[in-house]
C-alpha cells in the first residue's frame, strides 16, 4: 500500500543527499580544450568557469578566439553535467525507482 509518509520521508532523504553531491562537485574540476589546445576551460562539477587560460597562437587572431572560447566552454560544461549525472547516481543508487523524473520533482540538476 502507498506510504505517503514513507515517500515524503524518502524525497526528504534524496534532496539531503543531492545537496551532499552538490557540495562535492564544487571540488571536482574538468578541463576541456579547444583548436589543438590553443584554448583551454576549466570548470567545476556544479558547471561553473573556474579559470580559462589561452595560448599566444588563440591571441592573434580575434574571430578565431572567440570561436574557440564557444567550443571549449561547452565542452567543459559538457563534461561537468556528465560528471555530475555520474556522482548523483552513484549516490541515489537504489533509492530511485527507474523511470522516475527527479525534473518533475524539483530534485534534478
Amino acid at each position: 500500500m502507498f506510504n505517503i509518509q514513507e515517500m515524503m520521508a524518502l524525497v526528504q532523504e534524496m534532496q539531503a543527499g543531492m545537496e551532499r553531491v552538490k557540495e562535492r562537485l564544487n571540488d571536482i574540476t574538468v578541463d576541456a580544450e579547444a583548436g589543438d589546445g590553443m584554448v583551454r576551460v576549466f570548470a567545476n562539477g556544479n558547471k561553473a568557469i573556474l579559470r580559462i587560460e589561452l595560448s599566444p597562437e588563440a591571441l592573434k587572431d580575434k574571430e578565431l578566439l572567440e570561436d574557440l572560447l564557444g567550443a571549449a566552454v561547452n565542452k567543459a560544461l559538457d563534461k561537468a553535467e556528465d560528471r555530475a549525472r555520474v556522482e548523483m547516481e552513484r549516490a541515489t543508487s537504489g533509492m530511485i525507482p527507474p523511470g522516475l523524473d527527479l525534473g518533475r520533482l524539483g530534485l534534478g540538476f
